[in-house]
């Protein structure tokens, strides 16, 4: 027996329950890429989803009561019943559905406490489940964080792995971009920076990782280099130690075409390095920021040995201590009265 409430069949509010639900669980999974099934299954996660869906039947009930068209008569087999035409149903089930998700997240207006900003409105309270859940979610999933962090990076030390490792981990990714290795970048030269055990600076370097890639991506990047961090480690640090001598500006724009030139790359892929490059230089970081993380993208793109052998060939050229930067005409101020 089919079931209908204020002219709307069952299956229209488990299509609309179902939207709101998935979209609370999108919004989850966006804040916990690196283990989205467990976050979604703890219970704050669990009762966010359905406060989603909750809103969304809701929204479809209020928007059948309120709407312009109204149910007609239709003959079952089980006698006359008030249903909506399925083209209007449609369209009641769209508006509401998505509306209901917009509604939630509407701010009236934003005001500035202190140093944050608060919305007014629908979204506040939405925010503050939210909030909410990351924080039982957090608290969830902290242990086991954190043993998982301890067991996989067990054989890893932060100085043979903090350049080796991020590089591995990307490579397998791909579609890592430029912004968050830049992110990788800087958190890494801080904890380089930082005076703490070597294997405190490995489990953060895991955790920083563990954020992006995942667990099984850095499970597989740590057994795959176990044997080789060393060796590794050594050959990223020798051309880390080459670029600290030369200067950025000019070789991002002589090393590249260099490194392309050695590979034999095609034309169309030079493009998109270029491009990538630029995005690179526009970034605003410290030289030495930049110079590792263009060095990371170097190897990554064209392997560890293409990058040496086009530092070695024109170092000469963009080193900083033999050849002198290019000078730049200064405007002349302008003379006092």
């Amino acid at each position: 027996m089919n079931i209908i409430w204020l002219g709307v069949p069952l299956w229209g509010y488990v299509v609309v329950g179902l939207l709101g639900g998935l979209v609370g669980i999108a919004e989850l999974i966006s804040r916990y890429p690196d283990s989205p099934v467990r976050a979604v299954a703890t219970p704050p996660g669990i009762f966010y989803a359905t406060i989603n869906l909750l809103a969304a039947i809701a929204a479809l009930a209020i928007g059948a009561v309120l709407s312009d068209t109204q149910p007609v008569p239709h003959e079952t087999p089980h006698g006359e019943v008030l249903l909506f035409r399925t083209e209007d149903l449609l369209i009641l089930l769209a508006t509401t559905g998505f509306g209901a998700l917009a509604f939630l997240r509407t701010k009236l207006i934003t005001l500035r406490v202190g140093d944050a900003d608060i919305g007014v409105g629908p979204s506040f309270i939405l925010d503050t489940l939210l909030h909410a859940a990351d924080r039982a979610v957090d608290r969830a999933r902290a242990e086991p964080r954190a043993q998982l962090i301890s067991d996989i990076m067990a054989p890893v030390s932060f100085e043979e792995a903090k350049l080796v490792l991020p590089t591995y981990c990307f490579a397998i990714m791909q579609n890592v971009s430029v912004e968050e290795q830049q992110k990788v970048a800087l958190e890494i030269e801080a904890l380089s920076g930082v005076d703490m055990p070597d294997r405190v600076k490995a489990l953060n370097l895991g955790l920083l990782l563990l954020n992006i890639v995942g667990e099984h991506v850095l499970r597989i990047a740590v057994q795959n280099l176990e044997q080789e961090f060393a060796a590794a480690g050594r050959v990223l640090e020798s051309v880390e130690q080459e670029m600290e001598g030369i200067d950025f500006d000019i070789a991002i724009v002589n090393l590249t075409p260099l490194c392309a030139e050695l590979a034999d790359m095609p034309e169309d892929q030079q493009i998109e390095v270029e491009y990538e490059v630029q995005r690179m230089k526009a970034l605003s970081l410290t030289d030495q920021t930049r110079r590792y993380l263009f060095g990371l993208f170097l190897i990554k793109t064209f392997g560890a040995d293409i990058v040496s052998k086009a530092i070695k060939a024109i170092r000469d050229d963009i080193s900083l201590s033999d050849t002198p930067q290019p000078s730049l005409p200064h405007p002349t101020p302008p003379e006092q009265e």
